[in-house]
């Protein structure tokens, strides 16, 4: 029973970790993207996080191209942008909104989503934005041009420094991963987004996870039970 009830603390203090937020609230910025510019380039790209990087191709949707190469999100079954999830609403309204991917955000006409109050969640490190697109061109003579007004981190709002600078790849993934940044052998574990731990193991610097037994899905990479990264598990 002893053994059972410390099982059950440890599960609930990950799953509290999960659902831990930060609601940016500071001042509104606008991010455009032109034309038929190079989305390679940083000035094309809002760089919201370490983890997010928001931009478009000259067709098709918006994708993070800090974790991807290329939009996917083609009949609404795509997961771009990568590490985020979208919906209708403001930051004042977090606790009800029902959160989706952008492309069912979307619903096959991004033009749709101009001026509606969105809200974007960074995933892996569960932070909540307002926004609001203000223009999205339509057609390739567009060269995939959009822009969007969102808040931004308040001065008084507190990050998670203790997080280690753990990346995983490959992302997406199929049968295993590796974890770059480790440096010496640490618990690892893996979380779901509902906060299930699906494995739970001493990983060594260097040293392969298997996660092919794992359903398709995002996973958080748990570290002293913070999260440190995070992937697609196609």
């Amino acid at each position: 029973m002893k053994k059972l009830y410390i099982l059950g603390l440890i599960t609930i203090f990950a799953s509290q970790t999960l659902i831990a937020q930060e609601i940016w609230d500071g001042p509104t910025i606008t991010f455009t993207k032109e034309g038929s510019v190079d989305w390679t380039l940083e000035e094309n790209q809002d760089r919201i996080t370490d983890e997010v990087w928001i931009t478009r191709a000259n067709t098709k949707g918006i994708f993070n191209i800090a974790q991807e190469t290329e939009y996917d999100g083609m009949d609404l079954e795509g997961n771009s942008p990568l590490d985020t999830e979208w919906a209708f609403g403001t930051t004042a309204e977090v606790g009800s909104l029902n959160f989706s991917t952008w492309a069912i955000l979307a619903d096959g006409s991004p033009p749709d989503l101009v001026g509606e109050d969105l809200v974007v969640h960074l995933i892996t490190e569960d932070i909540y934005i307002d926004l609001k697109f203000t223009e999205w061109g339509i057609g390739a003579a567009s060269g995939g041009s959009f822009a969007y007004e969102r808040s931004t981190q308040a001065a008084t709002s507190t990050r998670d420094v203790n997080s280690p600078a753990v990346k995983v790849f490959p992302n997406p993934v199929v049968d295993e991963i590796m974890l770059e940044g480790l440096e010496v052998n640490q618990v690892v574990r893996i979380a779901d987004v509902t906060g299930k731990i699906w494995l739970n193991l001493e990983a060594r610097k260097g040293q392969a996870i298997q996660v092919s037994q794992l359903p398709a899905g995002q996973y958080f990479v748990l570290i002293q039970d913070r999260k440190a990264a995070s992937f697609i598990k196609k």
